[in-house]
């Protein structure tokens, strides 16, 4: 299998473009902000048992239901903070949401809603073969990716002497195809920038709604 120049990979991202509009949920904020919050809780007791309700989490929640109730908002989520303070957790809460009201409001594609999960660096692992690289231009057509750890990835890889950017060409491909983008990630903007670089940066702010999350971690050992 040839590898693709850049030029012909957007082409083929953009013959292959998810045709739908972007998906929001017509609720009031408050309320998706309630649900979200049960599902949220639901995740957190189903790991450690000690759930813990703060004037911060209830911001958080706040932020991802705006986001999620607007029709004009972002087609992408980013989730930013240090390590283990509920990035993931929200992650999986709304996307949770977003599958169960996809098949509830009864849309007819309702079963592509189920959230694909993939590591950052599981990610970085399908530039290194043509069949991961077809596997990467499969995840343009996903309606709702969730993308855990970004950052942790190797920024390029080597496929038979050809450098690759995998996450770049993937965040490329879903700014393009539009299809439900939620990221996690440990790296400040700055950092971001710094990794990606300016063009793949500058896509990101567009393609993005930033949350931050500033609490410590809530693991323990």
């Amino acid at each position: 299998m040839e590898l693709l120049s850049e030029d012909a990979w957007q082409q083929l991202v953009t013959n292959e473009r998810i045709p739908c509009h972007r998906f929001c949920l017509e609720m009031d904020p408050t309320d998706l902000a309630r649900r979200l919050y049960v599902l949220y809780k639901e995740e957190v007791e189903r790991v450690q048992n000690n759930f813990q309700y703060s004037e911060a989490l209830g911001s958080l929640l706040k932020e991802c239901a705006s986001w999620l109730s607007n029709p004009r908002g972002k087609t992408g989520l980013l989730l930013a903070g240090l390590f283990g303070n509920g990035k993931t957790t929200m992650m999986t809460a709304v996307a949770r949401l977003i599958a169960t009201a996809a098949r509830l409001e009864g849309l007819e594609h309702w079963r592509e809603y189920s959230p694909v999960v993939r590591l950052a660096p599981d990610i970085a692992l399908l530039g290194t073969t043509p069949e991961g690289l077809k596997e990467l231009n499969g995840l343009n057509r996903v309606r709702l990716l969730c993308i855990d750890d970004m950052g942790m990835e190797p920024f390029e890889v080597h496929s038979y002497g050809v450098k690759n950017r995998p996450m770049e060409r993937l965040l490329m491909g879903r700014y393009i195809s539009r299809g439900l983008t939620i990221v996690t990630t440990n790296l400040n903007p700055e950092e971001l920038q710094i990794m990606y670089q300016d063009r793949a940066y500058d896509r990101m702010r567009e393609m993005f709604q930033l949350v931050i999350f500033e609490g410590d971690s809530y693991r323990t050992y």
